[in-house]
């Protein structure tokens, strides 16, 4: 058995970004920008509270490691069915 291929396939599995979130790569191709500033383009929304950042661990298939990676992604809206009331 290869060890380092099932220890890499399970990390692969593992480690994603949660469903919803977009890293800042995908949005700078969205966004036609460089990394660098998809904070600053989204910086009005998340001031607002419309837009919400995290960071998270995910694997990474180029030098097999676990990298930390800023995602974004929109903030739910709350109705008031949804908050309890």
């Amino acid at each position: 058995m290869n060890w380092k291929t099932l220890v890499e396939a399970q990390n692969a599995k593992s480690y994603v970004l949660p469903a919803g979130w977009d890293s800042r790569e995908k949005i700078a191709e969205q966004l036609e920008c460089s990394t660098d500033r998809v904070r600053i383009f989204l910086a009005p929304a998340i001031k607002s509270g419309v837009i919400e950042t995290g960071v998270y661990p995910v694997w990474d298939n180029v030098t097999k490691r676990v990298i930390r990676v800023t995602a974004y992604r929109r903030k739910p809206i709350l109705t008031s069915k949804t908050k309890g009331v």
